[in-house]
């Protein structure tokens, strides 16, 4: 990556800020236990966002509310911290981890998405958000240098909010790794299926700039959420529902 890509992809791309490890999710949510390394997307981050909203419809279809899954532990949006004054907060949420480390995978970008095999193309068709706990189970990068990821978020409101909890795995001297973590909360107003910003409401503001949008796909349980630095497609994330609310 190019020097411009590498603050600012502290989230998108993983180098975070702070250190520590951290086993499964732990906030009692039915069905949240570890699971392997099948996962989870993310959003990133752009413009201002909307305020929380009903579910953005268009695009693939999706299953109900429900699809099956167990309800949250956790069923309406937590009273979670600010930054009044766009300083660093700390304990931005209480979100924990539900899946295993993800390693990275390259992909090929073309102009509607991702080049698969044959000549096809994955690219954002947009669908409902599905208010409930995601977890990651893919990586796809511009750059496989990064190292292994973990991330689980919190669907609140449509997708209108979102806690994230991300954590990177970086490596060091003499072969060592350095686990780092970081929690942030999100205002958004999802586009479907086109890019949409977010804006950051709890947690560093310096780690997603103007510079980055999301576009998504939803299908039944599955989102996959497409990363863009200035308008250049950098990440793609598999995410599994796990719960609803």
């Amino acid at each position: 990556m190019g020097r411009r890509y590498g603050k600012g992809l502290v989230l998108v791309a993983g180098m975070l800020i702070g250190c520590g490890s951290s086993g499964a999710r732990n906030d009692g949510a039915a069905g949240s236990g570890a699971a392997g390394t099948s996962g989870v997307g993310v959003a990133g981050a752009g413009g201002s966002g909307g305020g929380a909203g009903g579910a953005v419809g268009g695009g693939s279809g999706s299953a109900g509310t429900g699809g099956g899954l167990p309800a949250c532990a956790i069923a309406s949006r937590p009273d979670d911290p600010l930054n009044p004054d766009g300083g660093i907060a700390t304990g931005c949420n209480t979100a924990a981890f539900g899946a295993d480390w993800v390693s990275p995978e390259a992909f090929v970008a073309n102009d509607a998405g991702v080049a698969l095999d044959g000549g096809a193309t994955e690219e954002p068709l947009g669908g409902s958000m599905l208010d409930g706990d995601y977890d990651l189970v893919r990586f796809r990068t511009m750059s496989t240098g990064g190292g292994r990821t973990r991330r689980s978020l919190r669907f609140f409101d449509g997708g209108t909010f979102i806690e994230w909890l991300v954590g990177q795995e970086t490596s060091i001297g003499d072969g060592g790794v350095m686990t780092g973590q970081v929690a942030i909360n999100t205002r958004q107003q999802p586009s479907a299926p086109a890019p949409f910003g977010v804006t950051i409401i709890c947690g560093n503001p310096e780690l997603i700039g103007p510079d980055f949008t999301y576009s998504y796909t939803v299908t039944g349980d599955e989102l996959v959420l497409f990363n863009y630095y200035m308008g250049r497609l950098v990440n793609v994330y598999t995410y599994r529902r796990a719960c609803s609310r």
